[in-house]
């Protein structure tokens, strides 16, 4: 399936693995169904440039994949914006695995959560899903103020975080160098004649052009001292098995520490300011702590452990989450606005992951029902 339009084919084809592969984490789809989810879900790969430089989903429509134009995904009903009168908002921020990376419309977190508070008699609220692949917590807060900006006011908003904020530790400078580059090289065009423009443009597409466009996904590892030795392959496949079992921070040395208060650190600083910008216009907030592949999940609940090959990075999550279970979330821990699912996931006889993080609908609808006895109280 050479030149599938989703990125996820690619790597699973890198790793030996095939498309049927995918089968048990799409209970009921056939190997063609799958292939039509993915097809559409290739879409959220279109990035457009939003307020404050953020990278956004293009507005789009199929048969399992709906992007409204105001920024949020579709829960499959055909949600109305604005809402209708009498019901209140409730606004979910994350990455990709919020978003729902993979997954038809109704099969994601949110919409999950928006079925979950339905029964447990909320009728009253509308879940909008304004999850978009890569945010961490200080991408989220920026679409916050975004939306805060435009007079957009949630009645409640659900934070969603804990994947990236470890992936992107060390920060993602190589995305930002190239979109600059390409910036500056314009601007620098635009001052000069057509000719020499023209001239200009195609020296440019011979060197910086030619070469791949950094991802989203893309990262820096920074001071390789400490983080090369959580990401070589036999640490991830150490990680990966410790996953299931308990470990406190030692487990991954005076690295693994060094990697989780950093995390942590930024991660306070994001919630700060989402808190101070909530106050500010009464909006009650929470931040919950997701469930990752590694901490408290079952091998079972795996079924591409070879991806890891290709997404090292992902294994800075081990550290941090090991090292949070062991020091009780410091200042968070016992916040009224926290709550841990990281081990949302346990007991759960399903495949939970059908990539290197992304939630399948069982673990999209185990989160939610967490997320309902948490949110319940507040609404």
């Amino acid at each position: 399936m050479s030149g599938h339009p989703n990125t996820l084919v690619g790597q699973i084809e890198a790793v030996g693995a095939r498309l049927d592969d995918l089968l048990p984490a799409y209970p009921g789809l056939s190997a063609e169904q799958i292939d039509e989810v993915l097809r559409d879900g290739a879409l959220a790969l279109s990035r457009p440039v939003m307020a404050y430089g953020l990278l956004g989903v293009h507005p789009c429509r199929t048969a399992t994949l709906n992007v409204h134009p105001a920024g949020f995904r579709d829960d499959g009903s055909g949600q109305a914006w604005p809402n209708r009168d009498g019901i209140r908002r409730l606004f979910v921020f994350g990455g990709s695995t919020t978003f729902g990376f993979n997954v038809s419309d109704g099969d994601t977190v949110p919409a999950r959560l928006g079925a979950r508070l339905s029964e447990a008699g909320l009728d009253g609220w509308e879940v909008y899903n304004f999850g978009s692949g890569s945010y961490t917590s200080r991408h989220e807060m920026l679409r916050f103020l975004a939306l805060l900006d435009q007079g957009i006011r949630p009645d409640m908003a659900l934070f969603l975080d804990g994947y990236n904020d470890s992936f992107y530790a060390f920060g993602n400078p190589r995305l930002v160098e190239a979109l600059d580059g390409l910036y500056q090289g314009e601007k620098r065009r635009r001052r000069m004649g057509l000719l020499s423009a023209v001239a200009d443009y195609w020296r440019e597409a011979r060197t910086v052009r030619s070469g791949r466009m950094p991802s989203v996904a893309d990262y820096s590892a920074g001071d390789s001292a400490f983080a090369a030795p959580l990401i070589t392959w036999d640490a991830v496949e150490a990680a990966l098995a410790a996953s299931s079992r308990p470990a406190d921070d030692t487990a991954f040395g005076a690295p693994g520490a060094r990697v989780a208060g950093l995390v942590w650190d930024r991660y306070g600083d994001s919630v700060a300011m989402i808190r101070a910008a909530a106050l500010r216009h009464r909006i009650p907030v929470v931040f919950a702590w997701q469930p990752v592949p590694f901490f408290a999940t079952e091998p079972g609940q795996r079924i591409l452990d070879p991806l890891h090959r290709l997404f090292r990075a992902g294994a800075f999550c081990a550290p941090v989450y090991h090292w949070l279970h062991t020091n009780g979330f410091p200042g968070m821990g016992d916040a009224p606005d926290f709550v841990d699912l990281s081990e949302a996931g346990k007991g759960l006889d399903a495949v939970a992951y059908l990539d290197v993080c992304h939630y399948t609908r069982a673990m999209a609808d185990r989160i939610a029902q967490a997320l309902v006895a948490q949110l319940a109280p507040r609404m």
